[in-house]
């Protein structure tokens, strides 16, 4: 999965030529390849022109594309990656996309827009986490869905340009705040490098006693396909349980460290060729300055649990640093790269026989 190839076909003569041809070194977004196929390319729908994502530049970007194959111009540019048009506007002139730009919180997920030239680059939405957003056919306006881990779900009316915004419903959490639920708490550590900023959620008890000392509980995934740390209000399988564990007076973390998508083309290639050798180095440095930093973390009693590549991470990470974590759950675990599936490996390590 190193090539990505947009191919043209005629219907008549069956004559097919190839549009686009993207190449890396490492591999092309790995399985995002396969899961979000659609998110590489859209088209005008004038016959004439479509956009293009790539990371050629070391980060995800779009590139305006004659049907010819000719590359017309960049569209954004910048240290943060794009994720997928949403709408174009013929009229106006704009693409609407999604993107992850916000340098303080580069996991947040902002509805933008650009011209046709590259310039005008703005943001539409407001408030921290993931916005959803659902276009007008107008063009008038648009709704967006938003939360985060710590902000309740609201939808809003906006006008195109991000104006005026109308709230049409929030989430009521007071039920909630009544029964003493805490809110997970954002971290940002150093990876192993000692360099590379990576962030996580801690999640305390209910009666969270900070003169305390509790175990440490990681609920891992880790794989190179999917970030897991919840970015959401309604936080999925990992954020449930990381949640419902901490009821059991555990502290539990969650965690995207080196190798997870989501930023740059380089924090992502650090798994090329090397699954099992950063995560698990990375998982217990970010653990241990959480240690430093919180009197309450009892570092001799860290337990990990996994599943699906959690799983296998789990497994590594009792194998690879036993002296750290003493006890491990893994559920429906990867067990062997070698015997699994080769979609999930392959492009990432590349064939069996060319990398034992």
């Amino acid at each position: 999965m190193k090539q990505l190839d947009l191919m043209a076909a005629d219907p008549e003569t069956a004559a097919v030529r190839t549009v686009v041809s993207d190449r890396r070194d490492t591999f092309i977004e790995g399985l995002r390849f396969s899961m979000i196929p659609d998110s590489f390319y859209f088209s005008l729908g004038d016959g004439e022109r479509f956009v293009w994502r790539s990371e050629r530049d070391g980060w995800s970007h779009f590139y305006l594309y004659r049907f010819d194959g000719s590359l017309v111009r960049q569209l954004t540019r910048g240290e943060y990656p794009v994720n997928q048009v949403v709408a174009h506007d013929p009229d106006g002139g704009w693409i609407y996309f999604m993107a992850q730009a916000e340098t303080d919180h580069p996991y947040d997920r902002h509805l933008y827009r650009v011209d046709l030239r590259g310039e005008r680059l703005s943001r539409l939405t407001e408030g921290s986490g993931t916005h959803s957003v659902s276009i007008s056919p107008s063009f008038a306006g648009f709704v967006d869905n938003h939360s985060a881990y710590d902000r309740p779900p609201r939808a809003e009316l906006r006008r195109m340009d991000g104006a005026n915004p109308v709230v049409l419903a929030e989430a009521d959490i007071s039920a909630l705040r009544e029964i003493g639920w805490r809110l997970p708490e954002e971290f940002v550590v150093k990876a192993a490098d000692g360099v590379t900023d990576v962030y996580g959620l801690m999640y305390k008890p209910h009666d969270f006693d900070p003169s305390r000392t509790y175990p440490l509980i990681e609920i891992i995934y880790a794989g190179s396909q999917a970030a897991a740390v919840p970015r959401r209000f309604v936080p999925g399988e990992s954020g449930h349980l990381a949640q419902a564990l901490a009821q059991l007076n555990f502290v539990t973390v969650v965690l995207d460290a080196r190798g997870t998508p989501g930023r740059s083309k380089s924090f992502q290639d650090v798994v090329y060729r090397a699954i099992g050798r950063n995560e698990i180095p990375d998982h217990v440095a970010a653990l241990r300055q959480l240690g430093e930093r919180h009197a309450y973390l009892d570092l001799e009693r860290v337990g990990v649990h996994g599943k699906s590549w959690g799983g296998y991470f789990a497994l590594r990470a009792m194998l690879q640093a036993p002296e750290f974590y003493r006890v491990g759950v893994a559920s429906a675990l990867v067990a062997d790269l070698a015997t699994t599936a080769y979609s999930p490996i392959v492009p990432y390590m590349g064939l069996p026989e060319e990398n034992p």
